[in-house]
């Protein structure tokens, strides 16, 4: 963490998010907020974010095409999808928040 603290990680996996896939995926079953690493998202999707002040923009980069979106709310980009499907163990994730 940011602060130094740590956190238990129970099992990795695969997370499965509308149409994206994400590999090597950590649950942190102890986590208030679930988190998603931008650069993981953009390397495995081979896609880019565009951050607005109110919104954000996932974009396929062959196509440069919008495959997703989210909006920002109380400082935090929210990506509010239905409850994705982990190849081991689901922790039942309501949305997903990019920093």
């Amino acid at each position: 963490m940011g602060n130094g603290s740590c956190l238990n990680i129970s099992h990795s996996g695969t997370l499965l998010i509308n149409d994206l896939s994400l590999s090597n995926v950590l649950c942190v079953p102890s986590m208030k907020q679930k988190i998603i690493s931008v650069s993981q998202l953009t390397k495995q999707t081979n896609s880019t974010v565009l951050f607005l002040p109110h919104s954000f923009y996932v974009k396929d980069l062959q196509t440069s095409q919008t495959t997703h979106k989210g909006s920002c709310i109380d400082g935090l980009y929210q990506w509010l999808a239905p409850t994705p499907a982990c190849s081991h163990r689901s922790q039942g994730l309501a949305h997903i928040m990019a920093p």
